[in-house]
């Protein structure tokens, strides 16, 4: 995942195939447990059994599965992670086709645990297999990282309107250009509606200053669109989202 000189730039963003692979697993398993259990009162009721049934044979399920979920991320953890995934998987795969066998409650139950059990076996080493393949950042000095990271908030409140209620940046950059270039070059810095203000420190941040409603920022953001669009061509594209019916069409 790392380049192996610590530059976060040469992380691969791109998923691991075992990621992939256990989120399709994943979801045609859930796919198919969504489609048998939801059944499971009438199929009781065919076969004799009740409601207390059905109780008891999710409480056991359920409560088993919690037990074996503690147990198998204990044991995985000093342990390959995979054989675990894989019996977890294979478990539940092979015992849900068991349901159409059963002729009394406790065949259900039985068969209900077991499917649980799976999925407390895979449950935690699966969540720990896929944040130890994905989560891989560069080792730094600690002291550079604080560092680095202040030099950041010292820079982002020189540059935006941090102090001022504001919903951050209102349009997205288009390519090639800046947003908040194109805003400031045609002058809008401090226009006002309302209460709303076009920011004088960075003009892509609209900012209240004296009790702006949500129609004093649609009508400033409206004018905005046009100047930058009369001006520069630029169809800016907002970055935020309005909620509600505005007189200005943004």
């Amino acid at each position: 995942m790392t380049s192996g000189k610590g530059d976060v730039s040469a992380l691969d963003n791109r998923l691991p195939r075992v990621v992939k692979s256990l989120g399709w697993v994943s979801l045609f398993t859930d796919v198919a447990t969504e489609m048998v259990y939801p059944l499971l009162p009438a199929f009781l009721k065919t076969i004799g059994a009740g409601a207390e049934t059905l109780g008891l044979m999710e409480g056991t399920a359920e409560s088993v599965s919690a037990l074996v979920k503690w147990l198998s991320g204990r044991s995985s953890d000093a342990r390959a992670r995979r054989p675990f995934v894989l019996f977890g998987y294979a478990l539940a795969t092979l015992v849900r086709p068991l349901l159409a066998l059963a002729t009394a409650g406790w065949h259900v139950i039985a068969i209900r645990t077991a499917d649980r059990i799976g999925k407390g076996v895979r449950s935690a080493p699966r969540d720990a297999l896929v944040a130890e393949v994905t989560l891989a950042f560069p080792r730094a000095d600690p002291a550079a990282v604080r560092a680095r990271t202040q030099d950041r908030l010292v820079r982002r409140k020189a540059t935006q309107p941090v102090a001022i209620p504001n919903a951050g940046s209102c349009f997205r950059n288009p390519p090639g250009d800046r947003a908040g270039r194109l805003i400031e070059a045609v002058g809008a810095k401090g226009w006002r509606s309302g209460g709303a203000e076009v920011s004088p420190l960075h003009a892509n941040f609209i900012v209240n200053v004296d009790r702006a409603t949500a129609q004093d920022v649609s009508t400033l953001l409206a004018r905005v669109h046009r100047a930058v669009n009369d001006a520069f061509g630029v169809d800016l594209h907002l970055e935020v989202h309005l909620v509600g019916e505005f007189v200005a069409d943004v």
